[in-house]
């Protein structure tokens, strides 16, 4: 069974004058525009499957998470392995998928290290961006990238 994974960046968030503490940093009303625009972006590719949607527990992707899963109208999972930046465990958690699509909302520049990883392929995850990889059955013959979207490349309106 082909299985899809869609790594997306947090979107814009306060600036470190505004929150000294990183990992409190919430999404600026800039980020938040953005991350509706990736969500209406990301949803088109997913008629009809079965979504996991997991998050780093950092505010920024956890907000950045939820307006993707409002939009999606599924549950985000928080998983620290995100932050951390855990290869095995993105791997285990692949493997032992049941839906048909994993999203992770993450931070830079562990997105693109496991993306690389995976596709051998190198992206820029810009704030706001997001990419979808298929892997087949045997996820350690890596992965093919099925799309990418820049935020900028997303349409503005509803």
């Amino acid at each position: 069974m082909e299985k899809i994974v869609i790594f997306a960046r947090h979107t814009e968030a306060q600036t470190n004058e505004k929150q000294s503490v990183d990992v409190l940093r919430e999404l600026s009303e800039k980020g938040k525009l953005d991350a509706k625009k990736m969500a209406r972006s990301i949803k088109p590719f997913l008629t009809g499957s079965k979504v996991t949607l997991m998050s780093s527990p950092l505010v920024r992707a956890m907000q950045t998470a939820a307006i993707i899963a409002k939009k999606l109208d599924v549950e985000v999972v928080e998983a620290d392995w995100i932050a951390t930046g855990s290869l095995d465990k993105l791997q285990t958690t692949i493997a032992a998928l049941a839906d048909d699509v994993l999203i992770v909302v993450g931070h830079e520049p562990t997105l693109s290290q496991w993306i690389d990883s995976c596709s051998h392929v190198k992206l820029p995850m810009r704030k706001g961006s997001a990419c979808a990889l298929k892997f087949d059955e045997d996820i350690s013959e890596g992965a093919q990238l099925w799309w990418y979207l820049d935020k900028n490349a997303v349409p503005h309106n509803e």
